[in-house]
């Protein structure tokens, strides 16, 4: 029986993609989230880059990283959270958000943009 009450209770927060952020907020798939203020030297997003098949054109045309981010025009736009995946960089699991943006796939560093105020 205490596990049938595990399940029921437990399960569907792990199905439906929420995640507590440090910020306090719960995010779930669907939320609508406010895009901040890029914090990179030339005011774009570094914590909100291109995700999929746009990056790797991005990188095989000779772009860099810089190219990546999102453009700072996107500053104080509104946009929904499609899905929320964990993400290996240089060997730490790190939250993110898949958004897109103008047709283009981004993935969003949850907790980097949150502190450097990317995210609102």
């Amino acid at each position: 029986m205490k596990k049938l009450l595990f399940i029921f209770l437990f399960i569907p927060q792990l199905l439906s993609g929420q995640y507590t952020a440090s910020n306090g907020k719960t995010y779930d798939v669907g939320d609508t989230i406010s895009i901040g203020r890029g914090s990179a030297v030339n005011g774009s997003f570094m914590y909100i880059q291109l995700n999929g098949l746009a990056m790797v054109s991005t990188i095989d045309r000779g772009g860099t990283t810089d190219d990546l981010n999102l453009d700072r025009r996107y500053s104080d736009l509104k946009t929904v959270i499609r899905k929320i995946v964990d993400k290996k960089v240089v060997g730490q699991v790190k939250k993110c958000f898949t958004i897109k943006m103008d047709a283009l796939n981004y993935l969003v560093y949850i907790e980097s943009a949150i502190k450097a105020g990317e995210i609102k």
